[in-house]
């Protein structure tokens, strides 16, 4: 698998381009906005291309082995949380157990690979289960029971708030009104979210357009367009290698004035135009505040790239920071997946009662501290 392009390797068409200079501006700060626009556009078109390298040699060395890594996980899981209704248990092992299956499911659900259904099902299996436990038990829970149903509840809602302890001790005596809880919070969660998004798609649209359409209005502007509509048109090129290229960057021109792209037409204009363009005081102005909007957007993108909750993304953040070649890296993790899936079966065979499960928790103990001391963040090293 080859691995993450050279930012500097040549594309393989190109045209010669002229380098033209948009001079005349009567800010300052216009060329070097554009440039520092410029470049934080290429470094996310770049670090879409590397992550792209990288999810696909994941995909096709990876992929599959993964994948059934974590189905094995899941039956692990749900095969524990059979054990949480079992009254044999001390209240010590009890909650050790109720612990573990709450890191673990948080740890799975991290997973891009994963249903969110799936996940999910797992936290109301494990709630509904400790809720019948806590019925049958009954008596006076303790803080730490408490404590497993808030973050239970938290994570089975995915609303971080404290719920009252009068409604915990309900659910516990009357576990059936879960659902309601669950409803409620549904509601008050996807009216939030709704309103939130609303406003800032609103906010942001209102800041970009009304600019943006008085700079593509603008005489410049307008000439510059036409000019490279002119000079890029496909047809008008006779050499077959440099009208593909054209119509490439014809589509992107068109794809510009459609967008109200004011950076993506410089660019073309610096890479390809053929005339030195002036700027007055007014346009100068709005190129200015058009730009520093694009820098502070584009910037805000990067950032969320780097952290988005994607396959790809997810693939890079594993792989990507190594100084190991990503094959190397790709090809010793399935060895240690195909050992870790070798011991998921096995745990299901064999812990089958509360002497095993036990066993089970003490050596979960010891590998607890052992992996915070050897932690790599690799999916077979949490399991």
């Amino acid at each position: 698998m080859p691995n993450v392009v050279d930012p500097q390797a040549p594309a393989s068409l190109s045209i010669p381009e002229n380098s033209t200079e948009l001079v005349g501006f009567s800010d300052p700060e216009v060329p070097l906005l554009l440039q520092q626009v410029s470049e934080i556009a290429q470094h996310q078109q770049q670090l879409g291309q590397d992550a792209d390298l990288i999810y696909q040699g994941f995909m096709e060395e990876l992929g599959p082995a993964e994948q059934a890594l974590l189905q094995l996980k899941c039956q692990q899981l749900t095969h524990l949380i059979g054990f949480v209704a079992d009254k044999s248990l001390v209240d010590q092992e009890h909650q050790t157990l109720v612990t573990w299956l709450i890191q673990d499911i948080t740890t799975l659900g991290e997973h891009v690979f994963i249903p969110q259904d799936q996940e999910q099902q797992l936290w109301r299996e494990l709630t509904e289960t400790f809720l019948g436990y806590c019925q049958r038990k009954g008596g006076i829970p303790d803080g730490q029971t408490l404590a497993n149903l808030q973050q239970l509840l938290v994570k089975l809602t995915g609303v971080e708030t404290r719920f009252d302890t009068g409604l915990l001790l309900e659910l516990m005596a009357q576990p059936d009104g879960l659902q309601a809880v669950l409803d409620g919070c549904n509601q008050g969660k996807e009216a939030e979210d709704s309103h939130d998004s609303e406003s800032q798609d609103t906010a942001n649209k209102q800041d970009d357009t009304e600019l943006a359409d008085r700079l593509f209005k603008n005489k410049k502007i307008a000439k510059i367009y036409k000019r490279l509509a002119s000079l890029l048109h496909p047809d008008k090129e006779p050499n077959e290698t440099n009208k593909q290229v054209k119509q490439v960057l014809m589509q992107q021109l068109a794809d510009a004035k459609k967008n109200r792209d004011v950076l993506t037409l410089l660019r073309l204009y610096q890479s390809h135009g053929d005339t030195q363009t002036t700027f007055d005081q007014v346009t100068s102005n709005d190129l200015a505040t058009w730009l520093k909007q694009q820098g502070v957007q584009l910037s805000q993108i990067y950032q969320q790239t780097l952290i988005a909750d994607t396959p790809k993304m997810w693939a890079w953040r594993r792989f990507g920071h190594s100084n190991t070649p990503v094959e190397q890296q790709l090809k010793q993790q399935l060895k240690q997946l195909e050992k870790t899936k070798v011991q998921l079966k096995q745990f299901v065979d064999q812990v089958t009662g509360p002497a095993q499960l036990r066993a089970a928790l003490q050596q979960r103990n010891i590998a607890e501290k052992n992996r915070m001391r050897n932690q790599n963040g690799s999916m077979a090293g949490i399991f």
